[in-house]
C-alpha cells in the first residue's frame, strides 16, 4: 500500500518536473529575449507555469492512479498500460515543445489555441508553410 502511493507521488511530482524542464529548455533557447525580463518575471514565468502544470500533470495521473489501485491483480498489465499512458503524453508534449520553441523565434508568440482555425482551411496552411 505504501509502496503503491510512494509511486503515485513519484508520478505525480515526474509530471511536476517535467514541465519544469520543458519551460527551461525554452528559456534557455530563447535566453537572449529571456535575460531581458529580469528575475521577478523570470520567477513569476516559473510560478505561474507551475501553477498551470499541476493541472496538465493531473491528466496522466487520472489515468494511472486508478490502475495502480488494481495493480495488485495484474502488476505486468497495468505496468504496461501505465508506460503506454506515460509515452502517449511524454512523445506529444517533447515534440509540441520542440516545435513550439523553433516556431516562437518566427512568429513571436507560443503556440496556441489559434493555430487551430487555419485547419478548416487546409489551402491557406500549405501556402502559409511555403513561404515560411
Amino acid at each position: 500500500m505504501i509502496a503503491r502511493l510512494r509511486f503515485c507521488v513519484a508520478y505525480f511530482l515526474f509530471w511536476m518536473v517535467y514541465q519544469t524542464v520543458l519551460r527551461a529548455v525554452f528559456l534557455l533557447y530563447h535566453h537572449a529575449e529571456a535575460t531581458r525580463l529580469g528575475v521577478g518575471t523570470l520567477a513569476g514565468i516559473m510560478i505561474h507555469g507551475a501553477r498551470m502544470d499541476l493541472a496538465v500533470a493531473a491528466i496522466p495521473c487520472l489515468v494511472v492512479f486508478p490502475l495502480i489501485a488494481v495493480s495488485a491483480f495484474a502488476p505486468r498489465f497495468t505496468a504496461r498500460v501505465i508506460l503506454v499512458v506515460s509515452l502517449l503524453v511524454l512523445v506529444p508534449e517533447a515534440l509540441l515543445t520542440t516545435i513550439d520553441v523553433e516556431m516562437f523565434r518566427h512568429w513571436g508568440y507560443r503556440l496556441d489555441g489559434s493555430i487551430l482555425q487555419y485547419f478548416n482551411v487546409p489551402r491557406e496552411m500549405v501556402s502559409a508553410s511555403r513561404s515560411a
